[in-house]
């Protein structure tokens, strides 16, 4: 049972960010297909309505300055910190044995008696040691996958790059208005001094590619954990989110059994 009840938590979570990205998804490319859609045809009637629609491009197309693009790239970057989070947390709580044992706690008595369970101290040291490197940038995190799980995602995941960029892109909208930073050039390659305060242009096909970044980061890290812990799960009956979680054990939705086991997980 224990098995089970981290298989259905860490799927709970990963399905809960793969259909936010879905979301998120959806939209840009209804946003997208109207404006193509749009600008496809010819503009009649009043030269003002043409005026608004360019006016609306360059603001919705990936020219400067574009609130649109921004805010999907940081939902995006939230969505894969939030991910992180919940995920590792889950994984150490349920399998404390990921935590190193070595590694010095500071617990007073007071603080102990105070538990109600394992279980509970379990999760306080997850979520201290979660803590610590949900703090720290993408390239600690890396080190910290690599160093305690074994993930070289520079060597073994294909898109490192390519989501490392938009980390730091996400770091560069939010405090620097999208505009190139001392920061960023020391971390991405193909920039000098002579960018710094230069505006990076974004398109549709720039945040869809983040959305993919991300989408496939948490289907690696969940597919290379559920390995090395050797748990048993249908990765694709995970990810058809037309098929009940339920299905994911065998059992019905609608039945005594299924409502028991969500009882059980709690």
């Amino acid at each position: 049972m224990e098995e089970k009840k981290l298989v259905y938590h860490l799927a709970s979570i990963v399905r809960l960010y793969l259909m936010e990205l879905q979301d998120i998804h959806y939209f840009q490319e209804e946003v997208r297909k109207f404006f193509t859609e749009t600008y496809s045809g010819d503009i009649e009637g009043d030269a003002s309505w043409s005026k608004l629609f360019n006016d609306l491009d360059k603001r919705l197309l990936g020219e400067k300055n574009n609130q649109l693009f921004k805010m999907i790239i940081v939902s995006c970057m939230s969505i894969l910190e939030a991910f992180n989070k919940d995920f590792f947390i889950t994984l150490y709580t349920l399998r404390p044995e990921n935590l190193k044992r070595e590694e010095m706690v500071d617990f007073n008595f007071r603080e102990l008696i105070e538990f109600s369970s394992m279980e509970a101290i379990y999760k306080e040291l997850a979520r201290r040691k979660v803590g610590q490197f949900g703090r720290k940038s993408i390239d600690k995190l890396v080190e910290e996958l690599n160093k305690k799980h074994k993930l070289n995602l520079i060597k073994n995941f294909k898109k490192w790059s390519a989501l490392r960029e938009k980390y730091y892109r996400r770091n560069i909208i939010i405090h620097n208005r999208g505009r190139v930073s001392k920061d960023y050039i020391e971390k991405i390659k193909g920039y000098n001094d002579t960018d710094i305060g230069k505006e990076l242009d974004l398109s549709f096909d720039y945040v869809e590619d983040c959305i993919s970044n991300v989408w496939e980061y948490i289907v690696f890290i969940f597919e290379k954990i559920g390995n090395k812990n050797k748990l048993e799960i249908d990765y694709k009956e995970v990810y058809n989110f037309d098929m009940p979680l339920s299905f994911l054990f065998g059992m019905d939705p609608r039945s005594p059994e299924w409502r028991n086991f969500l009882k059980e997980m709690e």
